[in-house]
């Protein structure tokens, strides 16, 4: 006899991207999961207690797909850190319904990395909205496994 593991659904309904100090003014509950976006050397974002699961990862404001001569100093998003991403989404709580994403100003990494699992969720994301960084989506898409 042979056993099929299923993966647990993950039950999000909701996924939005702020900004840092929006972020660590927020209270955090367990049903709701965050991912903390800093710069690389830079402190940690001062999150208050209480997430039901939390993420750090921390890489650059940089687009390598978009401005491939630019900013060849900073660190861009590593494949790894979209893997990270992605194993974060898989195992967070299924009593976990909503989504923080934030990073610095909360326009570019933030909203990709929104963008993405909300497209990967089924989950409602504004198509006008075209400020996201194309290199974080493009890496965090690839590693995401859509859910039916």
């Amino acid at each position: 006899m042979t056993s099929i593991r299923q993966s647990k659904k993950v039950a999000l309904t909701r996924v939005l991207f702020v900004s840092q100090r929006r972020a660590e003014s927020m209270q955090g509950r367990p049903t709701a999961a965050i991912i903390s976006i800093t710069d690389p050397g830079q402190v940690r974002a001062e999150l208050k207690s209480g997430w039901g699961a939390t993420l750090r990862v921390a890489f650059h404001d940089s687009d390598p797909i978009t401005f491939p001569f630019a900013n060849q100093d900073l660190t861009p998003m590593k494949e790894v850190q979209g893997l990270q991403i992605a194993q974060f989404i898989e195992a967070i709580p299924q009593t976990v319904r909503s989504l923080v994403v934030h990073c610095r100003s909360g326009i570019s990494r933030s909203a990709a990395i929104a963008k993405a699992i909300a497209e990967a969720h089924g989950l409602a994301f504004d198509p006008s909205y075209f400020e996201f960084n194309r290199h974080v989506y493009a890496i965090t898409k690839a590693h995401l496994r859509p859910v039916a």
